[in-house]
């Protein structure tokens, strides 16, 4: 199955995983800890997608670091069907390299400086 064009992905995940409905997506600012972002908007969940079995190694330990932090803080994982991280996308962005092909053409078209 193809992955879903910027414009209904929120209606295909919602499809797929019912809980989401009743979500509110927040961006995590950059100089805070997840856990205390969560803490801090009175979320319990975290979703975190995973590309690999060394994403899952790498986030079974944040959940367990952030478990220790608070509790009441619970980690969802989503497997997603891309091994490409946003990581490589900016680093290659970042160098000048072609990027277009690294992401969705909405996404492409939001993030181009040129």
């Amino acid at each position: 199955m193809s992955r879903p064009n910027i414009d209904n992905e929120k209606e295909y995940l919602i499809d797929k995983y019912p809980w989401l409905n009743k979500c509110t997506v927040a961006m995590l600012p950059e100089n805070m800890a997840l856990v205390d972002f969560a803490k801090k908007i009175g979320a319990t969940y975290l979703v975190r997608g995973v590309r690999s079995t060394e994403d899952y190694s790498y986030e079974e330990k944040m959940r367990a670091i952030n478990k220790s932090l608070d509790f009441t803080v619970n980690t969802i994982y989503i497997p997603t069907d891309s091994d490409i991280s946003s990581t490589m996308v900016r680093t290659c962005k970042q160098f000048g390299h072609r990027w277009s092909a690294l992401v969705p053409s909405e996404v492409y078209e939001v993030f181009d400086d040129d």
